[in-house]
């Protein structure tokens, strides 16, 4: 149950991270004031969030002020079947030591990334609830009879293997997720 409680909170911050992100790539720069208003949470949370997106060197803030960082290198243009051979093994086995932290009945969200991939294939069939933008996780987990999917629709970038969603914020704020699974 230890277990549990910490991978909530875990989750919890890494979804408000992903919302600030996601906020922030979409206008130029974003008040301290106006994060806090939009998630809902108290402007030292936004700071702290903010202070740790910084110093990840994903955002740049100035004067009650932030801003996302865009880089040209960030993509690495990588088609999402690439990445899929790439360091498979590894892969693997990182989904399989995630198996561990995913119990009946949770609630978990998974990134279109290939190692969420290699975690999808591996999910028993059970009594869970998965949200993802992923369309090849979305083609694998269609298998399964016990486990509710949930997509989030949106544009398919065919290159990604992923949904593209601008409501995508407002339908993970709508579920309780246990578990959020990502990689950068």
């Amino acid at each position: 149950m230890k277990n549990m409680k910490a991978a909530r909170q875990q989750a919890k911050e890494c979804r408000v991270h992903i919302f600030l992100v996601d906020l922030l790539l979409n206008h130029t720069s974003l008040t301290t004031e106006a994060l806090s208003e939009q998630l809902k949470v108290s402007k030292e949370t936004i700071r702290r969030d903010l202070n740790e997106l910084q110093t990840q060197g994903k955002i740049l803030r100035n004067h009650g002020r932030a801003k996302y960082i865009h880089r040209q290198n960030q993509d690495s243009g990588d088609p999402f079947h690439i990445r899929l051979k790439s360091h498979y093994a590894h892969k693997a086995d990182i989904a399989r030591e995630a198996l561990a932290w995913i119990e009946e009945g949770m609630v978990i969200a998974l990134d279109a990334s290939s190692t969420c991939w290699y975690l999808a294939r591996q999910l028993p069939d059970i009594n869970i609830q998965v949200f993802t933008n992923s369309h090849p996780i979305c083609h694998e987990l269609g298998k399964r009879e016990r486990i509710q999917l949930i997509s989030s629709g949106g544009t398919l970038e065919r290159k990604y293997g992923c949904y593209v969603n601008p409501s995508l914020i407002s339908q993970l704020k709508s579920l309780e997720i246990d578990l959020f699974i990502f990689f950068l």
